[in-house]
């Protein structure tokens, strides 16, 4: 199986609640401004609609306030993920006039943003301009940085979907609590990382917010 493949299955057992590595009850993730499984704010976005029915970038995308809790007591350090499942896997048609990506066309795990080594007593990533420096933790090469969509590549990008994507997009914000630092490969992402630690006895525990997002015209009429 190619490796990306690999990956997409790892992926997928976790955001489906398959993991090894239930996270204790009292494990919590929250992030403002975010209530479970709705609609993330157009501030943390990277793409917002335009009234012709398409989209348009943000230039100073705005990185949201994550708060953790209940963290296991054995943990050294932290690291935290964003992912987007439902991203095509051929984007062919993205973004093109006269077009539209079907539902239940074939999707990828896109992986906007990765940060470990969070210190173990932190328990917040402050909100504000995603440009400005973590004050703690180490940001990981993403999907959106490859892909030229922030200027750097380990900065945080919200949703951009495409706007002629007929699914909803699910976000996936996600905590981990580690046993150690972790070793980063020199050409290692986001991506590769979490799909190494989350099969890792390293990971003590893991928390999960969810929020959806669209640009699909159609869609967000219907209030999604």
């Amino acid at each position: 199986m190619p490796i990306h493949s690999r990956l997409a299955c790892f992926c997928a057992l976790i955001l489906l609640g398959f993991s090894a590595h239930a996270a204790p009850a009292s494990f919590a993730l929250s992030v403002d401004a975010l209530t479970p499984n709705q609609p993330i704010s157009a501030p943390q976005a990277l793409c917002v609609p335009t009234a012709d029915g398409k989209s348009d970038k943000i230039e100073d995308v705005i990185r949201p306030t994550i708060r953790w809790s209940g963290a296991p007591k054995d943990t050294k350090s932290f690291a935290i993920f964003m992912m987007d499942p439902d991203v095509p896997a051929d984007f062919t048609d993205a973004g093109k006039e006269g077009k539209i990506i079907a539902a239940d066309d074939a999707r990828q795990d896109f992986f906007h943003w990765g940060v470990v080594d969070i210190a173990a007593d932190v328990d917040v990533i402050q909100g504000g301009l995603a440009k400005l420096p973590l004050a703690s933790g180490r940001e990981l090469p993403n999907d959106l940085g490859a892909a030229g969509y922030v200027p750097t590549p380990g900065q945080y990008g919200g949703p951009c979907p495409p706007w002629n994507d007929a699914r909803i997009h699910h976000y996936h914000f996600i905590v981990l609590a580690l046993s150690d630092n972790v070793t980063v490969g020199k050409d290692e992402t986001a991506k590769t990382v979490f799909a190494r630690l989350i099969v890792s006895p390293m990971v003590l525990g893991k928390a999960t917010v969810v929020g959806t997002y669209t640009l699909n015209q159609k869609l967000r009429a219907e209030g999604k």
